[in-house]
């Protein structure tokens, strides 16, 4: 949070709750949160973007401190200021809905969840455009919640379209580009496409070595999943081959201990 242009007394509970976060004693700092946040709506009311923003940080630590419904609370808050200001199609807005879209995907609620993704996508989209960065953890996040519950399809789709954005912004060799590929080459492992999952691999691969040297972790990792799908497949003799490459890969980057 931008606290730049903050009164002296209200960055100074600020600082005091950012330590108490650090320190894992949540009450503690959502109380100077709160004593920040009464000041600012005594100068500015309850729907200053300052006040707002702060049910933000509360929500956070309500998050960490494992009371959701708490954090949900504040940040439902944020979204009713932000409309009273008429700022929820702004990226901030935006920001409050993919956090609560976190916080119901932690509860185990996916489609709720998804609820908020989508609309922290539409207006992301909106602000930024269809090929931006703010974008990706988006997508990807979408992907993995697909991914974990078994619709592969839907999952490929938003990591497709992830690596599309990537590609856009970073160009065709970059380690968050294997990155896409390989998280491409899961939804293939799984819906058994071995072929297709060998490919995505190999498109990993050839990024790694463009971009690694001599650390070669990633290369050993990618060796020894490759491996897997082989073993997978019932080809062994092609799974003995990539686990021996990924030997190889590890001790260059670790050596031989």
């Amino acid at each position: 949070m931008e606290t730049s242009e903050m009164p002296e007394e209200v960055q100074m509970y600020l600082n005091i709750a950012e330590m108490y976060q650090k320190a894992r004693q949540y009450t503690l700092a959502i109380e100077n949160y709160l004593k920040a946040q009464d000041i600012l709506t005594q100068k500015y009311g309850e729907s200053n973007h300052k006040v707002v923003k702060i049910n933000s940080l509360i929500a956070t630590s309500y998050h960490q401190a494992q009371q959701s419904d708490k954090a949900i609370e504040y940040l439902q808050k944020s979204v009713e200021c932000y409309k009273k200001l008429k700022q929820d199609e702004e990226n901030d807005m935006a920001d409050v809905y993919m956090s609560l879209g976190r916080i119901f995907d932690a509860k185990g609620d996916f489609d709720k969840a998804l609820e908020y993704y989508t609309k922290t996508l539409k207006i992301k989209e909106k602000c930024f455009g269809a090929l931006n960065s703010e974008l990706v953890n988006v997508h990807n996040t979408i992907a993995l919640g697909f991914r974990l519950r078994g619709f592969y399809d839907k999952s490929l789709k938003h990591y497709e379209s992830s690596l599309e954005i990537l590609k856009s912004i970073k160009g065709e060799r970059h380690p968050d580009i294997a990155k896409a590929y390989e998280n491409i080459a899961l939804i293939y492992r799984s819906q058994q496409k071995y072929e297709d999952t060998i490919e995505q691999f190999n498109k990993a691969l050839e990024i790694w070595k463009s971009v690694s040297g001599n650390k070669q972790s990633e290369i050993g990792d990618i060796y020894h999943n490759i491996g897997l799908v082989y073993v997978t497949w019932g080809k062994r003799t092609e799974a003995m081959e990539y686990y021996k490459k990924a030997i190889e890969a590890y001790k260059v980057s670790f050596g031989d201990k």
